[in-house]
């Protein structure tokens, strides 16, 4: 009887529960309403998937330090409604220190520019408009297009 109730409980999945950095942790469940997950500052929306439940990808930085996290997930009203421990693996990106020129050591952002970058970072859509996951990127995409 208690292992029917904790599999009745268990409605939430995060994982996996390894992560490198520079990937993503899936956050999915059957439960309905707003939800958010949140890891440390960093906060994603979950969006329904089309067969019922909600899905959102928390991104991990490639920056992120290696070690334990803890991805909580939120109601609209704040109220925790899972948690799970994720351990961040250290990708061993290279590192490379550059030296910029004078010219790009003094380029300043515009008046309002920051403030609009900032706006449009915390802008989170009603809508999802992604569909699956990205296996492989094409060789001659070179992230402009």
């Amino acid at each position: 009887m208690t292992l029917a109730l904790l599999l009745l409980a268990a409605t939430f999945t995060i994982g996996p529960e390894r992560v490198k950095q520079g990937e993503v942790i899936r956050v999915e469940t059957r439960e309905t309403g707003t939800l958010t997950a949140r890891m440390g500052e960093r906060r994603v929306r979950l969006f329904p998937d089309g067969e019922g439940g909600q899905l959102g990808l928390m991104p991990v930085a490639a920056d992120d330090p290696a070690g334990a996290v803890e991805v909580v997930v939120e109601d609209a009203a704040g109220q925790v409604m899972d948690r799970s421990k994720v351990e961040i693996i250290d990708a061993r990106f290279p590192v490379q220190n550059i030296r910029a020129t004078p010219g790009l050591q003094a380029l300043r952002a515009s008046p309002g520019e920051m403030e609009a970058i900032r706006g449009l970072q915390e802008t989170v859509s009603e809508s999802r408009y992604w569909r699956g996951a990205v296996s492989v990127i094409p060789p001659n995409w070179g992230g402009t297009e």
